[in-house]
């Protein structure tokens, strides 16, 4: 995701929050900064549920480009909050896949 923010981040003004504090944080930064995307991306490491909830009211896109998940209960908290949901193919996510939606 990180790569892909790198090559519009001179064609759209955004911010990226990660939330969360999994093995791969340290080297999301790394990328993060070496992509000169530190003034867009904003790593809030673990945060309580409520807490993403609210980020997830706040935000326009919900993304969660993983294949490790079989099938997360995130996506349809990310939905019921108004979010658009960007998830990835041959995975969970795929199959509440409505009205003809990418997945990528």
């Amino acid at each position: 995701m990180l790569e892909a923010l790198g090559k519009i981040i001179n064609k759209l003004n955004f911010n990226y929050t990660v939330i969360g504090d999994g093995p791969m944080m340290n080297s999301l930064m790394e990328s993060a900064s070496r992509l000169g995307l530190n003034e867009h991306v904003h790593f809030m490491g673990r945060q309580n549920h409520d807490t993403v909830i609210e980020f997830m009211k706040k935000s326009d896109i919900f993304i969660l480009p993983s294949y490790n998940e079989a099938f997360g209960v995130v996506y349809l908290e990310a939905l019921a909050c108004g979010c658009a949901v960007i998830g990835v193919r041959t995975q969970g996510c795929e199959d509440i896949n409505l009205n003809g939606s990418v997945f990528t």
